[in-house]
């Protein structure tokens, strides 16, 4: 449900799949870029079930960290900028375990999912705004 998805994302940029037909770089250049995204995202879509237990939350915190590395070394970043990438996914799930541990009903586990998919939307098309204009 976490690392599946990610993995499925390094292994089709480590295959050279091309993601989209109009970009001139090669497909594994933007691996990083692509991996940070997809663990954004995939923590705010399933925050309430992954962070819900320390064991499970441990287990997501250790699983990013080789597969952002693999990513980093993929793409031929530095290894800081890579280690930039997982310390921010890492601070995202963190910063989402307490929310996830006081959401106990199902009430409560959907409004936080529109909470914090807001969140994380908003600010995404205002990123996107920004560099549009």
């Amino acid at each position: 449900m976490w690392l599946i998805p990610q993995g499925a994302l390094v292994a089709i940029n480590a295959w050279r799949w091309p993601l989209s037909a109009g970009l001139g770089a090669a497909p594994e250049a933007l691996a990083l870029e692509q991996l940070t995204i997809l663990q954004i995202l995939l923590c705010g879509l399933i925050f309430p079930a992954l962070l819900r237990q320390w064991p499970v939350s441990g287990a997501a915190l250790l699983g990013l960290w080789p597969l952002t590395l693999a990513a980093g070394f993929l793409a031929g970043r530095p290894w800081s900028q890579a280690v930039y990438c997982a310390v921010a996914s890492s601070a995202m799930l963190i910063a989402l375990i307490w929310p996830a541990r006081a959401m106990r009903t199902w009430r409560g586990q959907v409004w936080g999912l529109l909470v914090v998919n807001s969140l994380l939307w908003g600010a995404a098309l205002l990123i996107y705004a920004r560099w549009e204009l």
